[in-house]
């Protein structure tokens, strides 16, 4: 997954959102659920609102947490992130090792990939050049990680 050269530079924040800030995560799901409902049977509501229920659940369950996208200092987007899959409760390392990536958090980050590591998970051989994993480049940490997956530093 190689960065395209061509693409603007833009300032991209990934916030965890506050219990104040629902509201703002609530608006902007309905505008992802209504570009959804064109692919999904997704109705609304009797209040022309679609809904999503379980966003409460981003603040009282220890396994969901909640993030704004800021880009150039304006809200762009979301992410809901929840440990595990639904059918095997298995936490993705990968997806959130790159998830600590994008946010800055280096020793978070490298926590979760030394568990992709572990668990063989199939993205690891794509270390080398998925440029989500960017922040991380020049951390002694990662080319260590790279010679244990057996890439060329």
């Amino acid at each position: 997954m190689s960065k395209p050269h061509d693409e603007p530079s833009a300032q991209i924040q990934l916030i965890p959102a506050t219990p104040e800030q629902e509201p703002i995560l609530a608006n902007l799901l309905e505008l992802y659920l209504h570009d959804f409902s064109e692919f999904l049977d997704i109705a609304l509501e009797a209040d022309g609102r679609f809904h999503y229920a379980n966003l409460p659940l981003y603040w009282s369950q220890q396994d969901r947490y909640p993030f704004l996208v800021e880009v150039n200092g304006k809200w762009a987007g979301l992410v809901l992130v929840k440990r595990g899959s639904e059918i095997t409760g298995d936490v993705p390392a990968w997806d959130m090792a790159v998830l600590f990536a994008a946010m800055g958090d280096a020793d978070t980050a490298f926590r979760w990939l030394e568990k992709s590591y572990t668990k063989r998970e199939s993205q690891m051989p794509f270390l080398k050049v998925d440029y989500r994993v960017d922040p991380l480049r020049a951390d002694p940490r990662f080319q260590k990680m790279l010679r244990r997956v057996g890439l060329p530093g």
